[in-house]
């Protein structure tokens, strides 16, 4: 226990932070896809699984890729309320992350993110976030979950709410609502689990002062999606998964700008436990297409296939270090610039380079677990600059930078 106190404090103390993270910090460490192993982060695709993480304080010591330094995180807590029929989870302050490992490719080639990541809230994946046009910056105001077992599966429902205000530029008032349902179910045909999730979500923005076309035109994001594992032995089982999103941007009288997508994600991953349940290897495919329209001005569609791997072992009672690797077999552009030719672009750098490694650890201390994600040079500069006499946790004073923290207590 001494132990582990002790390294608790002195990361807590040393460590610095500088890279963006996308999801959770086991799951950056690891470069997997939250559909391929078990994560809490699974709850924001299937809320039906806050049923699993129940009882649970979750704060996320990040917000938009950055450590927010004690006024810009974000988290909830979900609880067993039986007062209120099931399991309830409140979440506040959650950023609009993209957090699929294609997201980096396909976003640099089309324009249109991937609408399915664990905790996207964007309604009609708008590729124009962040700038000031209508219906931009949209915060996140409040997430609720709600869920029991009901005739022998799993029922929850996840609400979103989002407003910006009034935008001083351009006058923008931009409320979103969202609403998802997912099941979970026990053996089904050859999957011994199965979910399904069903997301629909809406952005409704005005232009204050104007008494006509002051509306948007429609904007929206459909989702469906599902995701079976399938069991070999005690050890061995395979995830399957497959979602699609169909979304629309459409603000033509506002800022004359119409957009539209359509996104498919399929993938698979083999997960082996090992050690005795201490430690699991988990490797697979992911496949993804994402084919995008801007009406009047051109239409793009992409493709990619990745590869990731990633291993996770409890080395101590208190400690679990993961390592992951993943990149892409291939990627295609295909698009039209204001004209009916399609080209071919095979040219993956940039925005994506190569294969990318990651590494991080979790450390448990009592009902405390603390999960980070090492930014991958700092880790190979430490190995690669160990002085005789002081050791690789003590080079020039510093052990590692982390780039992403999530804390979580179970009561």
């Amino acid at each position: 226990m001494k132990k582990s106190v002790l390294f608790l404090m002195s990361a807590l103390i040393t460590f610095g932070a500088t890279v963006q993270t996308h999801a959770s910090a086991r799951l950056d460490s690891l470069s997997l896809d939250v559909r391929q192993v078990d994560d809490i982060d699974l709850i924001w695709l299937y809320p039906n699984k806050v049923l699993e993480y129940k009882n649970t304080a979750d704060f996320r010591l990040s917000s938009n890729g950055l450590l927010g330094n004690g006024t810009n995180e974000w988290g909830g807590f979900i609880a067993d309320e039986s007062s209120l029929g099931g399991v309830v989870g409140v979440y506040v302050n959650r950023p609009n992350i993209l957090n699929t490992p294609a997201w980096g490719i396909l976003g640099g080639f089309v324009g249109a993110y991937d609408p399915l990541e664990s905790y996207t809230s964007i309604p009609g994946n708008d590729g124009e976030q962040g700038t000031s046009g209508p219906g931009d910056t949209i915060s996140n105001i409040i997430d609720i979950f709600w869920a029991q077992n009901a005739g022998g599966a799993d029922l929850g429902f996840h609400f979103n709410y989002g407003d910006n205000g009034v935008q001083s530029l351009g006058n923008w008032e931009t409320e979103q609502m969202a609403l998802a349902m997912g099941l979970g179910f026990g053996a089904v045909g050859p999957f011994s689990q199965l979910n399904v999730h069903l997301d629909y979500a809406t952005d409704f923005t005005t232009q204050i002062g104007l008494s006509t076309k002051n509306h948007d035109n429609g904007v929206y994001s459909l989702k469906l999606g599902g995701l079976g594992q399938l069991d070999v032995n005690e050890t061995n089982y395979f995830k399957v998964f497959a979602d699609v999103s169909m979304d629309q941007d459409n603000m033509t009288d506002l800022d004359n700008y119409n957009f539209s997508d359509t996104t498919l994600v399929v993938g698979t991953s083999w997960d082996q436990k090992v050690d005795g349940g201490k430690g699991l290897i988990a490797t697979g495919l992911v496949g993804e297409y994402v084919g995008s329209t801007v009406k009047g001005s051109y239409t793009d569609d992409g493709w990619v296939l990745l590869w990731d791997g990633a291993v996770e072992e409890e080395v101590a009672s208190w400690i679990t270090v993961r390592a992951g690797l993943e990149g892409a077999i291939t990627a295609r552009e295909y698009y039209t610039l204001g004209s009916p030719t399609f080209t071919q672009d095979t040219n993956t750098t940039p925005p994506y380079t190569g294969y990318q490694f990651s590494t991080g650890f979790g450390i448990n201390w009592s009902n405390f677990v603390l999960d980070a994600n090492v930014s991958s040079g700092s880790f190979e500069s430490s190995v690669n600059h160990v002085q005789p006499g002081n050791g690789l946790f003590f080079n020039n004073g510093n052990l590692l930078t982390v780039a992403g923290m999530d804390l979580r207590y179970k009561f």
